[in-house]
């Protein structure tokens, strides 16, 4: 089950990693698209996966989760996906985004503590409140210092550009999905402990279920299809033209991106579903909060941002948090043991 795990997290890190990167190309040039992307990433799961289910019904394997059970997570997916791509629209940079988001493990401690009534060890609480840090800390580094960049590629000041009033509801957005991730997270842990564990079948009818809900937002939809349409294609070197099919090189640019962004969310989302179903989701949310922090360091890197003393105490936080969050974990499991056992 390690090994299961350790791959699982790899698939996740370069996965979700890329498809963050690309999604900060497609947002430098259309930051309100947030609603076509989801619309196009769950349906791509709904098509992909559904002559496996098929299948399974053929075979007389039908759904092991009732129907209704389905109904909580979908509703909570749906929202979660929508108000998550919303809040960029609203002058929310992704480094700021992501602070939001690495906090996500504070809250699904709670929530757990609140609605599963379980308690966390001492070495657990320093763990969730070092990662939390560490996160929050290279995450703010990387949002000024890519703000400071803007203020001094263009001689302008950012805040000047942005709103107060659509800022501030960009972060209501930010915590409605702090929450909303944490909850969803509580939600399929208990659908599994009711029913088992089945990730394909809670991925394909999350996904599925949710895509009749866009039809009210049809018209931003084909809006972002047209802006897509109009992006300018890449402009290769003679040696490249060489190499790459000619067609590609008079596809938008932004077309590009929206494919790399699709086909990596597909190694992201099946490997976060398949972490959960053989582990907690305290354990899942820890996991996707250090998969947030390396992806932030290799936006820094890629994007050539500069690695300040913060980021380097942000990795001191963050390992060190992994540290004391496995030893409270097996601290933990050995109380259980011992529990059963006598």
């Amino acid at each position: 089950m390690e090994f299961k795990l350790f791959f699982l997290f790899l698939q996740i890190l370069s996965g979700c990693g890329i498809n963050n990167i690309a999604l900060e190309f497609i947002l430098k040039l259309d930051s309100k698209c947030g609603i076509f992307l989801t619309f196009f990433e769950l349906s791509s799961i709904a098509i992909v996966n559904l002559p496996r289910i098929i299948s399974k019904y053929l075979q007389g394997k039908g759904a092991k989760i009732p129907f209704k059970s389905f109904l909580p997570l979908v509703g909570t997916f749906f929202l979660l996906s929508i108000t998550n791509n919303i809040a960029y629209a609203f002058s929310i940079p992704v480094p700021l985004h992501m602070i939001f988001r690495s906090a996500s493990l504070i809250t699904n401690a709670l929530l757990r503590f609140l609605i599963l009534n379980e308690k966390i060890n001492l070495k657990q609480l320093f763990a969730l409140i070092f990662v939390s840090f560490g996160t929050f800390t290279a995450s703010f580094s990387s949002y000024r210092l890519s703000k400071q960049q803007n203020i001094n590629n263009n001689n302008i000041i950012i805040e000047s550009e942005q709103k107060p009033g659509n800022f501030l509801i960009g972060v209501f957005f930010l915590f409605v999905v702090l929450f909303m991730s944490a909850f969803l997270g509580v939600l399929q842990e208990i659908t599994y402990k009711k029913y088992g564990r089945y990730p394909e079948e809670v991925l394909y009818f999350s996904h599925s279920l949710s895509v009749p809900l866009f039809i009210p937002f049809y018209k931003n939809i084909y809006s972002h299809i047209k802006i897509f349409n109009k992006s300018k294609p890449f402009i290769f070197s003679d040696e490249m033209i060489s190499i790459i099919p000619s067609f590609i090189s008079q596809i938008p640019r932004l077309w590009i991106f929206f494919f790399i962004n699709i086909l990596t969310y597909h190694f992201c989302i099946r490997g976060v579903y398949q972490i959960s179903s053989i582990t907690d989701s305290l354990t899942t949310t820890f996991m996707l909060s250090v998969r947030k922090f390396i992806s932030i360091l290799i936006s820094v890197l890629y994007f050539r941002n500069v690695f300040t003393f913060y980021h380097w105490i942000s990795t001191i936080l963050v390992f060190s948090g992994s540290i004391f969050y496995v030893i409270g974990k097996m601290e933990n499991n050995q109380k259980k043991e011992i529990k059963k056992s006598n």
